[in-house]
Formats: C-alpha cells, sequence, structure tokens
C-alpha cells in the first residue's frame, strides 16, 4: 500500500523530480520490495524473523536495515513525506512481532526443568 501511494505522489508532481530524486525513488522502491519478500515468507513459514541470514545478522536485523534504507531514500523524494513515513507501521509490527517471539522463547526455555 505505501508503494502505491508514493507512486500516487510521484505521478502528481512529476516535474519536481532531478536525478536524486529518481534515485531515491530507486532505491526505495528495490528496498518496499525487499521488505515485502521477505513479510510474505515468513507469512509464508518459509524463514522466521530469528533465521540468520547474513553471519551474526537474522532477518528482523536485516530488514531493520532495509527499513532505514526505504525511509532515507523516500525521504529524499520531493513533495510530502506522509506516505513514507507509512513504513514505520509495517515495522512497528514486524518489531513487535519479533518481540513476542522473544518472550515466547523465553518463558519455553524456562519452563524445562
Amino acid at each position: 500500500m505505501v508503494g502505491v501511494f508514493q507512486l500516487a505522489d510521484i505521478l502528481r508532481e512529476i516535474d519536481q523530480y532531478g536525478a536524486l530524486a529518481w534515485l531515491g525513488v530507486v532505491v526505495a522502491a528495490v528496498a518496499e520490495l525487499a521488505l515485502i519478500a521477505a513479510y510474505v515468507a515468513c507469512a509464508l513459514e518459509r524463514m522466521t524473523l530469528r533465521q540468520r541470514v547474513v553471519g551474526q545478522l537474522d532477518v528482523f536485523q536485516v530488514s531493520a536495515g532495509v527499513f532505514l534504507i526505504a525511509l532515507v531514500a523516500g525521504v529524499l523524494s520531493p513533495g510530502r513525506n506522509t506516505t513514507t513515513l507509512a513504513l514505520l507501521l509495517p515495522f512497528a509490527i514486524t518489531y513487535w512481532l519479533h518481540g513476542l517471539e522473544a518472550a515466547g522463547t523465553e518463558s519455553a526455555s524456562s519452563d524445562e526443568p
């Protein structure tokens, strides 16, 4: 949904976009697609937020980095930044789920003798 709102803003104010703004749009779009792919894979239970993907980094930590890249790239684009800031809601839900998963594993391990 966030991508659709960003696209609508871009099309409405296309004459204000220079090279840096278009670079921001492309980077934000690629980052958003990466986040969508990760969230879909988690929803389909093909990976979890705690699964290691790069060295010691898990899916949640990598998605946090991608989220920050998308946020900064989106803010660099002219026009309203509210659609870019709308990325905060899905990330907040992911952060909350990550905390729930951590709490669930801690309580499960403390139940064992």
